[in-house]
Order: structure tokens, then sequence, then C-alpha cells
């Protein structure tokens, strides 16, 4: 495991550490440093970090959890569950008509969506996500505005009120959205607070509601809720997904699609 204090080494450190924390509820520095191979001095910087953007309690001689998850960034989860998320977006496309505007959302299995919308004609787009945008402005015909604002450093998407603002004047027929985290009771939820706002904005401007979210998602919640399950109409995950979130998902009247 990472044995450098700094990097995304570093980074990959705090989130197992959180991980850790998360399954235990707590963890000593005493745990942190057999576990890492790292000297006291790292596990405490590590834990002081991770404190700083609330990501954890710290104790004397460790960490309380607080329940969240380190968010990896969009060129860490690219390759993650890739052959689940081309799936799922080979199953979305079937709702994609000549002629719709639809907003694809943020993330990395929108994007395969996205690489798959080029190929229909006389489609337009909204998106807020610089690489959706740009790949479909290199690669289709199709039209496509992109939601202009706050660049989300190191997530290629935009943020804030001008995205919020523009969004006011658009209507969507249908809406392909990404989630971090879905859960029954919580919902489906996201790191970002500026990122739910974005996502909730174009989820109520769009006529049809689409979630792609693979398994890995199920079961976890994240900071900050856009949407309640029950608000979308299709779920398209993968066919890891548990057989009773999916019994209680189709309990709520939401049509669920395996790929």
């Amino acid at each position: 495991m990472a044995k450098q204090p700094n990097g995304i080494l570093a980074e990959i450190r705090r989130r197992e550490m959180l991980e850790i924390l998360n399954a235990q509820g707590h963890a000593t520095v005493t745990e942190l440093c057999g576990h890492f191979q790292v000297s006291p001095a790292t596990i405490r910087n590590d834990l002081n970090e991770l404190e700083a953007m609330k990501y954890l309690k710290r104790t004397h001689g460790g960490a309380l959890s607080l329940g969240t998850s380190l968010e990896l960034t969009s060129s860490e989860k690219v390759e993650l569950h890739i052959q689940e998320k081309q799936a799922i977006a080979k199953m979305a496309l079937p709702f994609i008509r000549q002629g719709q505007v639809i907003a694809i959302d943020t993330g990395t299995t929108t994007f395969e969506l996205a690489r798959l919308v080029s190929g229909i004609k006389g489609v337009t787009v909204i998106t807020n996500d610089l690489k959706i945008a740009l790949f479909l402005e290199e690669n289709s015909q199709n039209s496509v505005i992109f939601l202009g604002g706050t660049v989300r450093k190191k997530f290629h998407c935009t943020v804030g009120r001008s995205v919020l603002d523009q969004m006011d004047q658009l209507f969507v027929d249908t809406v392909f959205l990404a989630t971090n985290a879905m859960d029954i009771e919580r919902g489906l939820s996201t790191p970002s607070i500026d990122t739910a706002d974005v996502k909730r904005k174009i989820l109520h401007n769009a006529r049809a509601r689409i979630l792609l979210a693979d398994s890995s998602k199920i079961a976890r919640e994240s900071l900050a809720r856009f949407a309640t399950i029950d608000e979308m109409d299709v779920l398209i995950t993968d066919a890891g997904a548990d057989a009773e979130f999916i019994r209680q998902v189709q309990a709520q009247n939401v049509r669920v699609i395996i790929a």
C-alpha cells in the first residue's frame, strides 16, 4: 500500500482509511500504521487532513467515522466497473429518439452513453460536463448546449448559479442521471452540494428521468441528496445488483432494467 505522504498515493491511502473507519466505526493510529506500513506522523497528518474536510472526527490516539466517503476524481473513476458502465449505456440508448432534447448528467457512465449518442442524428444534448460536450462537438452532428459556470476542478463539469439559471430557461424530454450513491431510504446522493443542486435542477426540468448506476452504488449514501428513488422513471443497473434492492425499487413504481 501507499508509503508516501504526498501525491496520488496519499489520496488512495486516505480513501482506504475512510473505508476502514466506516466499516469499524473507529480506528487507532497504531492500527492504521500497521495496516498501511507508514509512520505515526504520516497517519496523524492524514487524519488531520480528513478531519479538516469533515470526513471524520479526531480522537485521542485515533479517529471516529462520520459515515462519509472521499470522492474519486473523474479520471480515477474512468476504469472502475467499465464493462458494467458500457452495458448500462447500451440499454439506455433505445430511450433516445431523433428530434428529442435530452440532458446528459456529468459522470463516467453517462460519458459512455454520450459515445453512443454520437451515432443518433437530430438530437439536442444539454450537459454541464466538459468532456461530454467536447466529445459530441468533435464526433457528432447533434446540437450541444453547454451549461457554462464555475468549473469543478478534477471533475470536468460546471456548477454554480449560472448553471442553475440557464436550466431555468430550458425544458428537457429525457434526462440521463448519474449518482455516487443510492439507498432506498436515503435516496440518491453525491459528495458535492453544488453538484447536487445542478442534478436537482436538471431533474425537475425533465419529462422523463432515467438513472444510470452500476451496482457498486447500491446501499451507499453520500453528503448531499438530490432526489428520492421514486422520482425516477427508470433505473438501469447491472447484474450485480442486489435482488432485494431491485424489488424495493420496483415497489416504488420505478422500472428497473438489468444490463
